[in-house]
């Protein structure tokens, strides 16, 4: 496993961002079926002090776990009108599912569901009494299909939007190499570096 999620001040951008409560970090979340079919979704990105990187809340049944079991990577999009900023990842990922017996992922769960909406806890246990027809209802315990997807990126691509025009934007891209971030410029329109 990778000890740095990130470079410093990018690390220091995700905590800011996934803690402000005006302008929560909701993205996209890509992943790639076991017969290779691109899938997107919007989720809600959060960052873990203890595991220091990313992590969102999964339905262990969806087709974003299912991807995943199949081709543990993932790549990201965030985007901060407030803060003008795009940022982009490429990322290992590690499944948490609800019957770990790590006593720190399932501190992270605990949190997570906690984290959470009341409205989409409820319909975890919706999903799960439908389906299921075994479980009582109740919304302050997780529910068994609750999962965590513990992000590992290995590529950053940070782009800042200029303020007055579109050619005053920069773009920088981090690659981690021997556990090392590399930082290259790059071009705000192509994959060419400076």
């Amino acid at each position: 496993m990778k000890t740095d999620c990130a470079p410093q001040e990018i690390e220091k951008l995700i905590i800011e961002w996934t803690e402000d409560k005006d302008d929560p970090s909701y993205g996209q979340f890509a992943t790639a079926s076991k017969g290779g079919h691109p899938h997107v979704r919007t989720v809600h990105f959060r960052y873990s002090e203890f595991f220091n990187t990313l992590v969102i809340a999964c339905h262990t049944e969806s087709s974003k776990w299912k991807d995943l079991l199949n081709n543990p990577q993932m790549s990201g999009c965030l985007f901060s009108h407030k803060r003008l900023v795009q940022i982009r990842w490429e990322s290992d990922v590690r499944l948490i599912s609800g019957d770990t017996t790590n006593i720190q992922e399932k501190k992270l769960l605990t949190i997570l569901w906690q984290q959470i909406r009341p409205d989409v806890r409820q319909a975890y246990w919706n999903d799960m009494i439908v389906s299921k027809k075994s479980h009582k209802h109740t919304s302050t315990k997780r529910c068994p299909s609750f999962g965590a997807v513990i992000m590992y990126p290995y590529l950053w691509d940070i782009y800042k939007l200029g303020k007055e025009s579109y050619l005053d934007g920069i773009r920088f891209i981090y690659t981690l190499h021997k556990n090392e971030w590399k930082k290259k410029k790059a071009s705000i329109v192509s994959s060419k570096f400076f």
